[in-house]
């Protein structure tokens, strides 16, 4: 609607650029004015201006060119009118958007023991000593919170690292601690899938048969033949028994060269080695079977 011309005071409506300030609108320009206000902005605008334009007696003028700029500061004022006085569209109440929930805070006893817990597991202070270890700090908070997730995960990552600890062990032959990382990582969960393999692991290295060899550094320098055949030797009885080999070389490229020869000597298998850079130069056998 061209509502603008509801608010337009009398004062407003006399006359601009070649009508005097001095007249006031009359009733009947008044009344077409207000016919005007009932005209829909679009599609009407040619019915507004013949209004003005075209009927100019009906304002109580002689002149078509005085009343023109009358004409468009109506239609201009109408337009202005329209854009200001849209009330915002309203909402239906059952449409209307709820305020959110706030969500309810985490115990902050619980954030600070899940803090604290991860912390003395990057510290290895797994289980021992007990006041401030992971184990009872993860406890502590399944009494706040029975069944929580992050507790319970805890308690897994306590017998995992226990596992990594006890093979470690077993590597280095320390074979008792290792018994011992396993035997604490029971206590924690006894039933944990990773237990019983790892234990079986263990037995059989503490079990296997080793033979180490050290080697000539200068005859390994200079690639001697008794080299080769010794290293020949050992690749053949490590692919035969099954056998482990630990490489022990004072540089990487020296350590690639040894196992260059036991494979050699190891016919179509591939024998398992680890290298480790280290003085003085040596290769260990560890045989799982009486082949070795």
């Amino acid at each position: 609607m061209l509502c603008g011309l509801r608010n337009i005071s009398e004062t407003s409506l006399r006359c601009e650029r070649g009508v005097s300030r001095s007249e006031t609108p009359s009733a009947t320009v008044r009344s077409r004015l207000r016919l005007l206000a009932s005209y829909e902005v679009r599609g009407q605008y040619t019915r507004f201006c013949n209004l003005i334009v075209n009927r100019p007696m009906a304002f109580g003028a002689h002149n078509k060119a005085r009343l023109r700029p009358l004409a468009l500061w109506a239609f201009a004022t109408l337009l202005a009118g329209c854009e200001t006085a849209q009330a915002p569209e309203q909402l239906p109440a059952g449409h209307r958007p709820q305020p959110a929930e706030p969500a309810p805070m985490e115990d902050v006893r619980i954030v600070r023991l899940l803090e604290a817990a991860e912390q003395a597991l990057a510290e290895d202070r797994l289980t021992t000593p007990q006041a401030g270890s992971a184990h009872s700090l993860y406890r502590e908070i399944l009494k706040l919170n029975p069944g929580d997730q992050r507790a319970q995960r805890g308690f897994e990552k306590i017998v995992e690292r226990y596992v990594k600890l006890a093979l470690t062990a077993a590597e280095r032959q320390r074979y008792a601690q290792g018994r011992l990382m396993l035997e604490r990582a029971r206590k924690v969960d006894p039933a944990h899938p990773a237990i019983a393999p790892t234990e079986r692991q263990l037995e059989l290295l503490e079990n296997a048969r080793r033979d180490k060899v050290r080697l000539d550094a200068e005859a390994l320098a200079n690639r001697a033949s008794a080299v080769r055949s010794t290293l020949k030797r050992l690749g053949q009885r490590a692919s035969e028994g099954g056998c482990r080999v630990s490489i022990n070389a004072r540089s990487d490229a020296e350590g690639r060269w040894i196992y260059q020869q036991l494979n050699g000597g190891a016919g179509d298998a591939r024998v398992r080695a680890r290298l480790t850079v280290a003085s003085p130069p040596s290769v260990e056998l560890t045989c799982f079977s009486d082949g070795g």
